[in-house]
């Protein structure tokens, strides 16, 4: 009997412990971290309510639909930060989105060193691409968006 307590007291706390959690208001997940790395990677998430978390860190891997996404001890530093955006950011938002994800664009799966990829999930859809190089420039445009949004600094520092 206690194990099985033990057991479920390490569930509640292992499963509390990461970055942004997978919750069924998440409107736009953005993952922008270095090509070939881990570390040093931006995460941003907007909620249907308007609310944008930023995270840097750590990212456990490239599928954006895990969570923790981003770990917060590791060797770099964890950063995260909470902004209420307003009703005209988020249609901005939106409609950059939109715009990404009507428009014609392809995955590759080339790697371009020293530079920057971001993937971008919305409605269950992921977009890959290099932040530089992408077929898309709606994408690159809303990432920009975002970086400008961030309620953390966000330094494409050494790289592209």
């Amino acid at each position: 009997m206690n194990s099985i307590i033990l057991a479920l007291m390490l569930g509640l706390f292992t499963s509390c412990s990461g970055g942004i959690s997978n919750v069924d208001n998440e409107q736009i997940r953005i993952a922008l971290y270095p090509s070939g790395g881990l570390s040093e990677t931006y995460y941003f998430v907007l909620n249907t309510d308007g609310e944008l978390t930023a995270e840097e860190g750590t990212r456990v891997g490239d599928d954006m639909t895990q969570s923790p996404f981003i770990i917060k001890d590791g060797i770099y530093d964890y950063k995260s930060a909470k902004k209420q955006l307003s009703s005209s950011e988020i249609n901005v938002i939106i409609d950059l989105v939109n715009k990404a994800y009507e428009s014609d664009f392809e995955e590759s799966d080339v790697i371009v060193m020293d530079s920057w990829d971001v993937q971008i999930l919305y409605k269950g859809k992921i977009i890959k691409q290099n932040y530089y190089l992408g077929n898309s420039p709606q994408v690159k445009e809303l990432v920009d968006e975002f970086i400008k949004m961030s309620p953390i600094e966000v330094e494409l520092r050494g790289l592209a």
